[in-house]
């Protein structure tokens, strides 16, 4: 073929690319295949197309069928999906609503080109923002693990130290009161007393308690 065509996704928007060889094809051929090619390109750029794009994905996200919890997956899982998907749902009646804005304003003869710019670009940036909705909930469980984990998993872990914490501190207590009566006495001869005492692992005991300084 004289002239080719391949689309590039990028988000929401697809951008269509040309290249055209003249090599083995008649002038007349490759000069009518060319023009075709940039009257669509041409066409592909006007605020009209863009805007009639935009509209069908965000009728296409809304028209979609709602999300079903899939086999095996966590109830947490899901319901942040289902929230993604509000938002996600949001964003798109937002996004019809600017788009009926901009085909009012910008068939006016008196509208300010910039202010015009500047609308384009948040529905851009608005449209983008719908299309990444669904992976939120898999950023933020990313996030969390990169963080060291969620807010509760820490309070466990932070509940969990303190308990060691004053279990070592009731073995070394004992030990201390153990070493008073029998100074020359080793680790474990006194972590097995402590364990007798108050329980716990011998050998955890024995790892844990110091003998005091004489």
């Amino acid at each position: 073929m004289p002239v080719k065509k391949y689309t590039v996704q990028d988000g929401v928007f697809v951008h269509e690319h040309t290249t055209a060889s003249i090599k083995d094809t008649p002038t007349k051929e490759f000069e009518e295949g060319l023009k075709r090619s940039l009257e669509e390109s041409g066409r592909r750029n006007t605020t009209a197309y863009i805007l009639e794009h935009l509209e069908k994905y965000a009728r296409a996200r809304l028209e979609a069928p709602s999300i079903e919890r899939k086999k095996g997956q966590k109830l947490t899982i899901f319901q942040k999906e289902l929230k993604a998907n509000e938002r996600q749902r949001h964003d798109c009646e937002s996004l019809l609503r600017e788009v009926d804005f901009l085909k009012t304003i910008s068939e006016r003869k008196d509208t300010n080109h910039d202010f015009l710019m500047v609308c384009f670009y948040h529905l851009g940036v608005l449209a983008q923002q719908a299309d990444i909705r669904p992976i939120e909930p898999f950023f933020e469980a990313g996030k969390l693990s990169v963080d060291g984990g969620n807010p509760g998993g820490k309070k466990s872990g932070k509940v969990r130290k303190e308990k060691a914490n004053l279990t070592q501190d009731a073995w070394q207590d004992k030990a201390d009161k153990i070493w008073k009566r029998h100074p020359t006495w080793k680790n474990k001869p006194v972590a097995e007393m402590v364990a007798k005492k108050i329980g716990g692992n011998v050998g955890t005991i024995r790892k844990s308690i110091q003998k005091p300084l004489p």
